[in-house]
């Protein structure tokens, strides 16, 4: 069902608001959404518009809308994976003339109960630390990653421990289904500090926004080869991929570069991820690791890369600078 209405609620302000869930694809939304949330800049409307003309399947995209009469006056989306297990939630708007009514709670209530009664596990989201927003999501029982906007609800107290227990893993190519699990393997503490070039990460963080770039990368071929280890029908436990490295002009063929990031509980599988690339006769290859990723280096090493450079001090994170370590095939 991709139109469905869920509930109708009396607002502070006496009005009532129809809420109605959308669910991807359903084209026949996609200009009304696109102009409700147009400000929120192209690179965000993309996958929006993408979802809502062809679908994401086997994932969902959900939005929650909150109608008076015909008039759309609130929304909140989430992106659901893997049966419903995990998600993210976003795009979370009502126009200023409509706010104060309680339209985002009656929302947020909504998408919330939609989530977990679909079987839900973990939830996402993104927004300004300690900011009104914020504290909304807490109430919701989102909990901050340290002292950042970066909030996950799990539904399950231990899931963290049960989603990345050790156990079998596969080495596959992605499909939608892999954007809330990526966002759940960045969102980690532990593990290495350089994540990876292409994204610029360092540190935790998310994936929402970045699926949609590597999508894209995919797409145009920039990245040529990609791998996921993954727990069957369930986590994401490591990313490694192989992309053109066009910021050093002047080369007849540019180097590729090897992207890799794995979940602490599965580092002895790097070799195997590693082994799933095909590296021979394609040029320079260079990898990039934080000095203090024993593991990562160890795994590259093995897979026949050599240091080639150090680059002092190169990265702040929490305060540490970190050296990053260069490696070539």
């Amino acid at each position: 069902i991709m139109l469905r209405e869920l509930d109708t609620v009396e607002l502070k302000s006496g009005e009532q608001m129809q809420i109605i869930r959308i669910t991807t694809p359903e084209p026949g939304w996609l200009e009304r959404l696109e102009g409700f949330l147009q400000h929120k800049g192209e690179s965000w409307m993309e996958p929006l518009r993408f979802a809502l003309a062809k679908g994401i399947a086997p994932a969902e995209l959900r939005f929650f809308v909150g109608l008076i009469g015909d008039e759309l006056v609130g929304n909140i989306m989430t992106t659901v994976c893997v049966g419903g297990q995990v998600g993210t939630l976003g795009h979370v708007f009502t126009p200023e003339r409509h706010r104060r009514k309680g339209i985002c709670t009656a929302l947020m209530r909504t998408a919330t109960e939609d989530f977990q009664q679909g079987g839900g596990r973990a939830i996402s989201l993104g927004t300004g630390y300690d900011s009104p927003p914020y504290w909304i999501y807490y109430s919701f029982g989102f909990r901050a990653i340290q002292d950042t906007g970066k909030m996950i609800w799990r539904v399950e107290e231990d899931f963290d421990a049960r989603w990345f227990a050790p156990g079998p893993t596969e080495i596959r190519e992605t499909t939608w289904d892999d954007w809330a699990p990526l966002e759940q393997l960045y969102c980690i503490e532990d593990g290495w500090v350089y994540r990876g070039v292409f994204m610029g990460q360092i540190g935790f963080g998310g994936y929402e926004l970045g699926y949609w770039t590597w999508h894209k990368a995919i797409q145009s071929g920039q990245v040529a080869q990609h791998k996921l280890l993954a727990k069957p029908d369930s986590a994401v436990v490591g990313q490694a991929y192989l992309w053109s490295d066009s910021r050093f002009g002047g080369r007849q063929s540019q180097p590729f570069v090897l992207d890799l990031f794995a979940h602490p509980n599965f580092y002895d599988s790097l070799g195997q991820l590693l082994e799933s690339f095909d590296l021979d006769g394609i040029g320079k290859v260079q990898a990039y690791a934080d000095a203090g990723a024993d593991e990562q280096i160890t795994a590259l090493r093995a897979a026949g890369f050599d240091i080639e450079a150090t680059l002092k001090g190169q990265i702040e994170y929490q305060g540490q600078l970190s050296d990053i370590v260069i490696l070539v095939r």
